[in-house]
């Protein structure tokens, strides 16, 4: 073992059996009916920068295809933010009013060259 390493004991693990996965996440819990009426609104997402606002411009339900009916229907998110900070494809937590804190993979997608100086991101609920 290196300097500086400490292995954590079963004893000190947070959850009482770390192999169960919990049955439902945040995100799979999420819909499009759910934030669907949040568009227009803020968003701050936590960040190694500090907290940075981000607003949430569109909401665009996916075709279902094959898929059976116990899963949601796909959608995506899209997000405009400042300029600086950039933020890279990660998961970050949000907050919201309405939706409370829920941890989302945010993607940076393409500018839009009629707003160069905002920076978009895209979330993706399959």
């Amino acid at each position: 073992m290196g300097r500086g390493y400490q292995p954590i004991l079963a004893t000190q693990w947070p959850v009482s059996n770390p192999f169960v996965i919990p049955q439902h996440t945040p995100s799979m819990s999420t819909t499009f009916e759910s934030v669907n009426t949040l568009v227009g609104s803020p968003f701050v997402a936590l960040t190694e920068h500090g907290p940075v606002e981000l607003v949430l411009v569109e909401a665009t339900e996916r075709a279902r295809g094959h898929l059976p009916e116990q899963f949601r229907t796909p959608f995506t998110l899209l997000f405009h933010g400042p300029d600086v900070p950039r933020l890279s494809q990660a998961t970050y937590t949000l907050s919201h009013p309405q939706l409370g804190s829920v941890q989302w993979m945010l993607v940076p997608s393409m500018p839009d060259t009629r707003s160069p100086n905002i920076a978009r991101y895209e979330a993706l609920f399959g």
